[in-house]
């Protein structure tokens, strides 16, 4: 179990979702195997309002039913 970071503002590190400093820029950005079934996923404090906008051939899937703030 890891906790993985996604910051929006974050325009430098490897984007990786390892550290703060590494956030994904996007929840998008998360490729196949990054985050695993029991990861968490934070969404950095102050990282301004939040949102995902996508086009309509992407597929979402969701393997879980958990969100907290």
């Amino acid at each position: 179990m890891a906790t993985k970071y996604v910051d929006n503002r974050l325009t430098t590190g490897a984007n990786d979702g390892s550290s703060l400093a590494n956030a994904f820029r996007s929840l998008f950005d998360a490729e196949v195997g990054t985050v695993g079934a029991s990861d968490t996923v934070e969404v950095v404090a102050g990282s301004g309002p939040y949102y995902e906008a996508t086009n309509v051939n992407a597929t979402l899937r969701v393997y879980g039913t958990d969100i907290s703030f």
